[in-house]
C-alpha cells in the first residue's frame, strides 16, 4: 500500500468531507427508503396507507425494485445529498481542521476532553 505523507490543507479537507458524506448517503439512502416505507404502513391517518404491504426488509427492498424499478429506492435522494453536502462538509470539516490546529500547536490526539468539545463544536 502507497502511504501519502503529504497534508491536506483546509480546503481540501472540506471537500472531501463533503463528498464522502454525500457518498456515505449514496450507500445508505435505499436502505433508509425501505426502512421508512415499512414504517408507515399500516396508519390509521391515511387510507392509502393502511394495507400491510411489506412482510419484512427484504420484501421490501424486492417489491420496490420490481413493482417500481431501481431508481424508485431514490426518490428525493438530491435533497439529501444537498444536505449531506453542506451538513456533512461543515461538520467533519471543522473537526478535522481543529484537530489539526491542536496537533500542531503540540496537543495530542488522545486528549478525550478536547475531541469531544471539537466534535461537539463541530
Amino acid at each position: 500500500a502507497v502511504v501519502s505523507t503529504q497534508s491536506t490543507g483546509p480546503v481540501e479537507a472540506f471537500v472531501y468531507s463533503g463528498l464522502s458524506s454525500v457518498i456515505a448517503e449514496l450507500i445508505s439512502y435505499p436502505i433508509d427508503t425501505c426502512k421508512i416505507r415499512l414504517q408507515v404502513q399500516g396508519q390509521i391517518t391515511d387510507e392509502t396507507l393502511t394495507a400491510i404491504k411489506y412482510k419484512g426488509a427484504y420484501h421490501t427492498f424486492r417489491s420496490v425494485i420490481f413493482e417500481e424499478g431501481f431508481t424508485s429506492l431514490f426518490n428525493g435522494f438530491r435533497f439529501a445529498a444537498l444536505r449531506q453536502a453542506t451538513y456533512g462538509t461543515l461538520k467533519f470539516g471543522i473537526f478535522f481542521t481543529g484537530k489539526k490546529i491542536w496537533n500542531k500547536r503540540g496537543g495530542s490526539d488522545k486528549n478525550l476532553p478536547f475531541l469531544v468539545s471539537l466534535g461537539v463544536t463541530a
